[in-house]
């Protein structure tokens, strides 16, 4: 009878570390989450929102010539 005991309580006492493990993993997901939420990182204005006008075409792009040329060369 004692070894029967013994391994319901080691069932038991398995079940509940598990069960803590995983309580106390997601809470740290949890606070991880909320503090990242209030970092200077999180309030950061995005790129979207701010009014830059387009440049215009670059010089050397405006004088590219009307036919190009290239060349393969082939190894081997």
């Amino acid at each position: 009878m004692n070894r029967r005991a013994t391994r319901g309580l080691s069932r038991y006492l398995f079940i509940g570390g598990t069960i803590s493990v995983i309580a106390v993993a997601c809470l740290l997901v949890t606070i991880q989450s909320n503090h990242a939420s209030e970092t200077k990182e999180g309030k950061v204005n995005l790129a979207t929102t701010s009014k830059i006008e387009s440049p215009l075409i670059p010089p050397i792009d405006a004088a590219a010539p009307s036919i190009i040329e290239t060349a393969s060369f082939g190894l081997g």
